[in-house]
């Protein structure tokens, strides 16, 4: 039975985090709170239960994330971030030189 491919079945708390894990490349519902795949091989069955798990995480955060961003402390700090981080560095010119010869026809 070595050909057998690996089944992995991921359990969540809520139906939005299998929502979520929705997304991933041959995932399939295997129930309000559940995602399931076939792998071809354990290391992708292994890669299938890391992604989806990490996709919930990012959607529990979400509603944090959105409740901090009202805070007029968070928003201050953005856009401190914003003015002395973010747009000074946009603003450098790039390290990269282009070659113009490489974007000609030979």
């Amino acid at each position: 039975m070595r050909d057998a491919k690996p089944k992995i079945e991921v359990q969540f708390r809520a139906s939005e985090f299998a929502d979520a894990s929705m997304i991933l490349p041959m995932a399939r519902r295997q129930g309000d709170r559940a995602v399931g795949f076939t792998a071809p091989t354990i290391s992708d069955a292994l890669r299938f239960f890391v992604s989806a798990v990490q996709l919930t995480t990012q959607a529990r955060q979400r509603p944090l994330w959105s409740k901090l961003q009202t805070l007029p402390e968070v928003q201050q700090m953005s856009r401190q971030w914003l003015e002395e981080f973010l747009r000074p560095w946009l603003e450098q010119p790039s390290p990269f030189v282009a070659n113009p010869k490489a974007l000609q026809e030979p």
